[in-house]
């Protein structure tokens, strides 16, 4: 459209607000904790723990974890590794086909309901595994890093830029290998290192992308168009 233009906003007036995260239902918890914190949920307590917190859809990739799962289950065995996701299954056949795409894997699958305290089994993981083929800000990223657990996760939405100053690992979407590759470096990871990018992922989220700061983001933006009115009404 040749008007177009004409009710374009201006990029200067663009302001871009980040989701809130509620820090004090996911706060801190030191990674050397993690293992205590699955005595209640029935998690073994010597396996590596990957969790995603995520309804049960193709957006949402489980299809890409299974099928990296498979492409490493050799490795998977050998760190005694497994994957939990607590979330609403939306679509059934694809829930049902997880294991077969995991292969050699599908012991180390357990697809669980929704839970009432995901804060609990994020900090009961060793990592957060995000599989997403599409995400505009993907909250759960944030409430991961809040309880001071990286992630693997894919390059769409905010993601990447969420990952960027924590040491979370971006891989690409929609890629089995590429995720299996993330999930190998989290394997390798020593756990001094979980716990010094926990402890400044936590901090980073707090400082960042707390409830107050989304807050404080808002206010700012009205204050500022308070501000720009005020000056158009004296002209």
């Amino acid at each position: 459209d040749a008007n177009a233009g004409n009710f374009a906003i201006p990029s200067e007036r663009v302001r871009i607000l980040p989701n809130g995260c509620n820090t004090e239902r996911f706060e801190y918890v030191a990674y050397s904790e993690r293992r205590k914190m699955r005595r209640g949920l029935g998690l073994p307590e010597d396996a590596f723990v990957f969790y995603s917190a995520a309804r049960v859809n193709s957006v949402k990739g489980q299809d890409v974890m299974a099928e990296a799962m498979a492409l490493i289950h050799e490795e998977l065995k050998r760190r005694n590794a497994i994957w939990v996701n607590t979330g609403l299954v939306q679509n059934e056949p694809l829930a049902a086909n997880l294991k077969a795409l995991a292969g050699k894997a599908a012991e180390r699958i357990f697809i669980k309901p929704p839970v009432r305290n995901p804060e609990a089994y994020v900090a009961a993981a060793d990592a957060a595994v995000i599989p997403s083929r599409n995400e505009s800000f993907c909250i759960a990223a944030l409430e991961a890093l809040s309880v001071g657990r990286i992630f693997v996760g894919t390059d769409c939405g905010v993601m990447p830029a969420i990952a960027a100053p924590t040491g979370a690992i971006i891989v690409r979407r929609g890629s089995a290998e590429a995720l299996a590759e993330g999930l190998i470096r989290l394997l390798d990871m020593p756990e001094t290192e979980f716990e010094r990018l926990g402890e400044k992922a936590a901090d980073y989220v707090r400082q960042s992308y707390s409830i107050k700061a989304a807050a404080d983001a808002y206010a700012g933006v009205i204050e500022e168009a308070v501000e720009m009115a005020v000056r158009r009404k004296g002209r």
